[in-house]
């Protein structure tokens, strides 16, 4: 395992927070990973095995309901995918990521991060701390975002089917909640 990245470089705010001994850990345990344009880095509803930081590139992300597709939009270096899952119980993901162009990924299996829970507790407290705290944000936004639009105000979009403001509400929330930047 390994590579040749300097994490505290390429992704300061991450290093900085995990402190620069766990830095060196994390930067050991992950797997440089090339994603060619096109190809789908987790699949909406598959199982994930793995925490995935984005090293380059950009990758789309998009949920599906029946034949649907809804796109949230895009992310790019230093976002993490794949940490809901790890979460969840079932490990399933919430949504699709696919690259848009030639991308690169940071991979951490979950087995290799349950094993450094033992190793290296001090590396895998802190990793939970950022995911913990990455979530929080989103669901924080998500607050926000549902008192600005109001209860009634939702109420009467839905009673009066009103989809195009139905279906931007939706994006604008599924956006929040997932991390992306709206």
């Amino acid at each position: 395992m390994g590579n040749n990245i300097d994490f505290e470089y390429e992704f300061p705010d991450i290093a900085h927070f995990l402190g620069r001994e766990n830095t060196a850990e994390l930067s050991h345990l992950m797997q440089l990973r090339e994603i060619p344009a096109g190809m789908t880095l987790i699949e909406d509803g598959a199982t994930v095995d793995a925490f995935m930081l984005i090293f380059s590139g950009e990758f789309n992300v998009e949920v599906s309901n029946r034949d649907k597709s809804l796109l949230l939009g895009q992310l790019g270096k230093g976002k993490w995918v794949g940490e809901v899952s790890y979460f969840t119980g079932d490990g399933l993901s919430t949504a699709k990521v696919y690259a848009v162009v030639d991308s690169s990924v940071l991979e951490l299996k979950h087995a290799d991060f349950v094993d450094a829970q033992t190793r290296h507790p001090m590396l895998a407290s802190m990793l939970i701390q950022h995911f913990g705290e990455l979530m929080a944000g989103r669901l924080r936004n998500s607050n926000q975002a549902f008192e600005q639009v109001g209860e009634q105000k939702l109420a009467l979009m839905l009673a009066n089917n009103e989809a195009s403001i139905k279906d931007s509400w939706l994006i604008a929330m599924l956006k929040k909640l997932t991390g992306i930047e709206v």
